[in-house]
């Protein structure tokens, strides 16, 4: 069986959180993470983005490739203000979902 290995970047309004919501939906499949249903998965990275306008991206995105992920998936939360998104976080969006 295929093992994914993903990150997790969650806004950082919400930094704080410990992230039960995102790894439960991680462990039942829900969500985003339907599109796992037939794989093993393998959480590699879960940070925040450092604010906006998405200071921490690059290297988060760079630290959770060289630790073999495959699909960086974003949390809600930071979409709330899209106003504020930088040019490299479409960059990764786009990154990730050519990497399914």
């Amino acid at each position: 069986m295929e093992t994914r290995k993903i990150g997790i970047i969650i806004c950082d309004r919400y930094r704080r959180c410990a992230g039960g919501k995102c790894l439960r939906a991680l462990k039942n499949r829900e969500g985003a993470f339907g599109r796992y249903e037939n794989c093993d998965v393998e959480l590699v990275g879960y940070t925040s983005c450092d604010g906006c306008p998405g200071g921490n991206i690059e290297y988060a995105v760079d630290e959770m490739l060289k630790n073999g992920v495959n699909t960086v998936h974003f949390a809600k939360g930071c979409w709330s203000d899209i106003r504020h998104v930088h040019a490299s976080v479409i960059f990764v969006i786009i990154f990730s979902r050519n990497m399914m």
